[in-house]
């Protein structure tokens, strides 16, 4: 019921988003030293609270995050040369899993409440640092400055605006993990109902 009503609502949404003069997102597909954004993405989400005396960031194939104890929270991410969005995202994304793995307190170790509430509230967490403030205008307001300093040659003369814009495109994609905010529900969508005709033989 729940993806039902969605879908009713998000594919026509989609469709005449797509039917608009698109957004353009050229300043995000720039050439973008690996080294300048893993240490881009450490500073943010370290800014966000990220605790890297209890976590760390490393490459992976793909962006997970893990946790062995409240002092050793481990997360992931990729990088593509020529797009910001890969790993600054995915960076974000798991350290909102990273984080609500720090918070739980140490009277909670060795019960069950220690690896949370729920797998939907633990991707709660990732979502609302990926999407409601890395995707916000207060976000690029803050660390458009530094990405200046990172990528001067990229980002130099770039307004908030046009970052915000771009970070934002709607766009349907094969890639779940980089899909915009609007279009990865629909990715969930069809996993869920791809799963359900396999078991049903369908």
């Amino acid at each position: 019921r729940i993806f039902g009503e969605l879908r009713r609502h998000q594919v026509p949404l989609i469709r005449e988003i797509a039917s608009r003069p698109q957004v353009d997102d050229s300043v995000l597909h720039q050439p973008f030293g690996e080294g300048k954004q893993e240490a881009f993405g450490k500073m943010v989400v370290e800014r966000f609270g990220y605790d890297f005396n209890r976590g760390r960031l490393d490459r992976t194939v793909h962006p997970f995050a893990t946790s062995f104890g409240l002092g050793d929270v481990r997360i992931t991410t990729r990088y593509d040369p020529k797009f910001l969005n890969m790993a600054l995202f995915g960076t974000m994304h798991e350290s909102g899993h990273g984080m609500y793995e720090q918070g739980i307190g140490p009277g909670l170790v060795g019960t069950p409440l220690a690896r949370g509430a729920s797998g939907g509230m633990h991707e709660s967490q990732s979502r609302l640092w990926e999407n409601l403030v890395g995707r916000s205008r207060r976000f690029w307001q803050a660390f458009l400055p530094e990405l200046r300093k990172a990528f001067p040659e990229q980002t130099g003369s770039v307004e908030v605006d046009t970052v915000f814009k771009a970070v934002n495109k709607v766009h349907p994609s094969l890639i779940r993990v980089e899909s915009d905010e609007l279009t990865y529900n629909l990715h969930i969508i069809l996993r869920f109902e791809l799963e359900n005709d396999f078991l049903e033989g369908r």
